[in-house]
């Protein structure tokens, strides 16, 4: 597996990721999606990509719980923020509120003490400066679970622009 660089955090991540979108807490059984995560990281996957919204947070808890037999530190865990996540009106967005608090319930579903990248997973609206300071106090305020970077989407749907 090759490795690169990612953000100015300089974390390397494989050059091939595992993500969740669609899959994993649903579409496919708990125990063949442990083993293709198990999968992955024997052959060296590292980075493992999830979010707050796919299939109401069941998918944050069968990465998490599939990871769980390795070392935290030899992989690197995304998790994302935005989609509704709930019915109220402050359970989607960007909202200081809600990023706080889904940052918190992702770190529940994900059974650890911290989240590697959290990502605005959002292409119509890029987060405001408020939302990207709010991430970082909420990282000051929580140093031992705070992420080693913030990455933000573009309105014009190009890649992740920026990851700190």
């Amino acid at each position: 597996m090759r490795y690169r660089r990612v953000g100015a955090a300089g974390v390397k991540v494989s050059e091939v990721s595992l993500g969740s979108w669609l899959t994993y807490g649903g579409h496919v059984a708990d125990r063949a999606a442990e083993a293709c995560i198990h999968r992955a990281y024997e052959l060296g996957v590292n980075l493992f990509d999830t979010a707050d919204v796919y299939r109401n947070g069941a998918a944050e808890r069968v990465v998490g719980g599939a990871l769980r037999r390795y070392p935290r530190e030899s992989y690197v865990l995304a998790t994302k923020v935005y989609f509704p996540v709930g019915e109220g009106p402050n359970e989607r967005g960007l909202s200081r509120k809600h990023i706080v608090e889904s940052f918190d319930a992702s770190l529940q579903r994900l059974g650890t003490d911290y989240i590697d990248l959290y990502q605005c997973c959002c292409a119509r609206s890029a987060p405001t400066s408020r939302s990207t300071r709010c991430c970082g106090g909420a990282s000051r305020t929580r140093s031992s679970r705070c992420p080693s970077g913030w990455a933000s989407g573009r309105s014009s749907g190009r890649p992740w622009p920026r990851a700190c």
